[in-house]
């Protein structure tokens, strides 16, 4: 039986060294000699005795505008009379390039990030010629002349192209036709490798014995084989190893009944909300491994990490509410495959990505949106394989929930074979590694005792504002942020600059990892934070030191600043309210600036911190993505990237937020912090503020008044300050724009399979720091004495810092790398958006 499914997969193109799409190319690809495929000089490559190809093979006459990439490692001896093993890992949509071959079983792992290759010694390649397919095309290096093609993938038109590429491959090594063949893969290779394999098998039978592929069985892991039992099995595991409790267990199976064959009986919405409930036990472990740490880190493709074993799949059924089970590769593998394979020299050595792809490498496809057709069962096609002669082996790691060992058992179960060794023992010096059972026919099913996702875990899993109650969030968010934060210092021709840096480094190792998790589980809450909040003031001094460099005429006027307080010439505020009521602490000296244009403000930025932002369209492919915030260079993880700017409403003035109470209704730049915090960042002109604008005389104010503010807060509206840069003459270069940073703002949520890279962390600002003042792109609602209240229960007030102690404080919010980025889009994960307003690729970080 099959079913249709559409689905969204990765939708933002990830971490790269250039963003945005380019028109179609029509190209070719290389030649058809394995000579001119020969790798001969890949960038840290270990020696070795043994030679290895890659490129692309055209998929035919017929399909000259599609090619799948391959890499081709021969056996270390002997490989003329060795196996030859094709590996595929699933997705559907991921890269056995840099998965199976860089991160799993290859013979060069990507250990460290992107510079070099470690030789693994327990690689493939010792028994076996082992060759990797990025498949179908849209996935790493494999491409098509003809976008349409990407709307008509599948598991049919994946194992079609799949022998097309093997048909073609053997011309170019016609030495390996007669060597046995074995297809081995994981994860949603449990359709693509028996799919792939009927096609030979059928295939064999027609063609002449010198064209045959010499096909002797396969091989597949942790597999999605059969819908029903593995939907059961899922639930089933986690009852049974105490992660679910009785009444859920029973509820489950009472309301989804897997095993009916209507596709619309487990569609229901008790169903749907056991199964949410489900999914919410596993919020707190890891699902893929579930007795190992949890990955520590934010999805990262770019942050170095150690890399771990892939055994779980992205699993594809026609129902929308499995699409919510965690789905794909554990991000946390990813880093180092992905930073290496979009180096352009690896690219040229390994003949790869000679199209120029519009989009840049990322080991699970970014293109692909689209899969029409998802069996819901493969074991028929097993079945008639095993009748047919093949030698068929699943295994499955016993530590794994996602497609869990009972989802294999069941699986097996339903083929209903016949025992022929029973279930026994295996071992791994002289330590039992598993147990296994043979079947009449040539069936084997084996376990590995232990087996998962093996690895460190280095930072937190949770997500900003993914869990209630706030304060248990706001503690993981502190303890992600305290494991990458500390302080390191560096001299500059224009002074000594202090900033962020990981603890763990860029190569740490794992007792490394260990030792840093251990101290921070030591630390109390207050002494993170305190460290996290120090931290970041201390990047903005050295932020607003450099804006102070790039914009004042004489950079002494730092210190003038810090002198005794004049009024401003443009008689301008930063709070809300009558003039009477303003803070004293929040008049600062607005200085004359140079001439020069935000364009040129935020390039000098860059030249002196390493990035700047930028606002452009979106890379979520939906016509109603908007805009979004893009970071222009390089910045390691922990940097403060954005400020989030706009009116501060404390709890007791949520009233007078523009729209009250519905005051989301068109406003999607509120954000809220942990204690209640709301911060109303709406652009200019969009409705529901007030502002005072300059003109080009620079001397008179022109009060510009929403017409629907309403008359009971006529005088604590939001009189933004406005004063144009000097010597721009542009009235729309205002004060809250000469922040080049001050556009957190347009972080957008990420579409379903993309993964946040910053994450929301409170900073409350001294406004006893008047030389920064200028640069915090914000202001309070409220007057001076509620104003001055807000000091007492700050970041500085609970973790003890005297400098600032007695100073009234802006509670604001900045955005902070959770993993290295160079210019890519700033993904922020707003968990807290309604359901009926979210955009359609709105998915929930946390229950993807």
């Amino acid at each position: 039986m099959k079913r249709n499914a559409l689905w969204l997969l990765c939708l933002l193109v990830l971490p790269a060294i250039a963003c945005g799409r380019k028109p179609e190319k029509k190209v070719t690809a290389s030649s058809g000699r394995k000579e001119d495929d020969l790798v001969t000089a890949l960038p840290g490559q270990p020696p070795v005795n043994f030679r290895h190809y890659a490129g692309y093979v055209n998929l035919g006459p017929q399909q000259t505008q599609k090619a799948l990439f391959y890499w081709f490692f021969e056996a270390q001896q002997n490989s003329s009379r060795r196996p030859l093993v094709l590996w595929l890992n699933g997705g559907p949509g991921c890269s056995s390039i840099a998965y199976g071959a860089a991160q799993e079983l290859g013979p060069f792992l990507a250990r460290t990030k992107g510079h070099n290759l470690t030789f693994n010694q327990f690689s493939w390649n010792k028994a076996a010629n082992m060759l990797f397919l990025e498949a179908p095309v849209g996935v790493g290096f494999s491409y098509t002349n003809n976008s349409m093609d990407l709307q008509k993938l599948g598991d049919q038109a994946t194992a079609a192209d799949s022998l097309a590429f093997l048909i073609n491959w053997f011309t170019k090594f016609p030495e390996f036709r007669s060597n046995e063949f074995y297809i081995t893969g994981e994860s949603y290779a449990g359709h693509y490798v028996p799919q792939l394999a009927e096609l030979i098998y059928d295939r064999n039978k027609k063609v002449t014995r010198g064209s045959q592929i010499n096909l002797k069985g396969f091989m597949i892991g942790n597999a999605v084989i059969n819908e029903e039992t593995d939907m059961a099995g899922l639930v089933d595991y986690a009852w049974s190893h105490a992660i679910v409790s009785d009444e859920l267990h029973n509820n489950l199976h009472g309301s989804c009944r897997f095993d009916e064959e209507d596709e619309t009986s487990n569609k229901t919405l008790q169903c749907y909300d056991n199964f949410k409930n489900f999914m919410e036990a596993y919020s707190d472990i890891d699902i893929y491994s579930i007795y190992t740490p949890v990955c520590l880190s934010s999805s990262s493709s770019s942050s170095p990490r150690k890399p771990k074993p892939i055994v779980s799949p992205r699993l594809l059924t026609s129902d929308d509410m499995w699409d919510r089970l965690p789905a794909g590769y554990d991000p946390c593998t990813e880093g180092y495959a992905e930073a290496y394979f979009n180096r352009k020299d690896v690219q040229v050595a390994l003949h790869a990505n000679v199209t120029n792809l519009p989009y840049p490498y990322t080991p699970c496809s970014g293109v692909i949106r689209k899969w029409n057709d998802a069996s819901s069962t493969v074991i028929p096609i097993i079945q008639k394989l095993l009748s047919g002669g093949l030698r068929i082996w699943i295994y499955s790691g016993d530590t794994d929930g996602r497609v869990p060992v009972t989802s294999t058992r069941y699986s097996i179960k339903k083929m209903g074979p016949k025992v022929e060794s029973p279930w026994r023992s295996w071992f791994h010096k002289s330590q039992v590694a598993g147990w296994v059972e043979t079947y009449a026919g040539g069936l084997t099913f084996a376990t590995v005792r232990g087996a998962g996702h093996q690895g460190v875990g280095v930072l937190a899993k949770s997500n900003t504002f993914a869990k209630s109650p706030r304060q248990l969030q706001f503690e993981a968010d502190i303890n992600k942020l305290f494991m990458f934060t500390s302080l390191i210092g560096h001299y500059y021709s224009w002074g000594y600059l202090l900033y962020s840096y990981n603890r763990l480094g860029r190569d740490a190792e794992e007792a490394d990892a260990e030792e840093i998790i251990e101290m921070a589980g030591k630390a109390t809450l207050s002494e993170q934070e305190k460290q996290v909040h120090e931290n970041i003031h201390y990047q903005l001094q050295n932020f607003c030191a450099s804006m102070d460099e790039i914009l004042l005429p004489d950079s002494h006027r730092t210190k003038e600043l810090n002198g005794p307080e004049s009024e401003s010439k443009s008689g301008l505020t930063f709070a809300i309210g009558k003039d009477d009521d303003v803070p004293t602490a929040d008049k600062p000296v607005v200085p004359e600036t140079k001439p020069l244009k935000l364009a040129e403000v935020s390039q000098r930025l860059k030249d002196r911190i390493g990035y700047t932002l930028e606002i452009k369209s979106s890379l979520i492919p939906h016509k109603d993505a908007g805009q979004g915030c893009f970071i222009d260079g390089e910045a390691d993880v922990g940097a403060v990237l954005a400020f989030y700017p706009g009116v501060i409403y404390y709890p007791p003035f949520h009233r007078y937020i523009p729209g009250y109470p519905n005051v989301d209704a068109q406003n999607s730049y509120l954000i809220t912090k942990y204690d209640g915090t709301v911060i109303n960042a709406q652009p200019w002109g969009r409705g529901g503020e007030s502002r005072e604008v300059w003109n080009s005389s620079f001397t008179t104010p022109e009060i510009r008044a929403d017409a629907k503010t309403p008359e009971n807060c006529s005088d604590k509206v939001w009189k933004m300050p406005s004063r144009p840069l000097e010597g721009s003459g542009n009235v729309e270069a205002v004060l809250e724009m000469r922040n080049p940073l001050a556009f957190g703002h347009f972080a957008n949520h990420p579409s379903k399979d993309m993964d946040p890279n910053v994450m929301i962390c409170p900073y409350d600002f001294p406004l006893s720091e008047k030389a920064m003042r200028a640069y915090i792109p914000n202001v309070a609602f409220g007057n001076a004495g509620e104003a001055n209240v807000m000091k007492f229960g700050s970041l500085w007030s609970r973790t003890g810092s005297s400098s600032s102690l007695d100073a009234p404080v802006l509670k604001t919010l900045v955005l902070v790398a959770t993993r290295a980025l160079c210019n890519e889009e700033l993904m922020l994960n707003y968990g807290l958006s309604k359901f009926e307003r979210r955009p359609e690729w709105y998915t929930t970080v946390d229950e993807e």
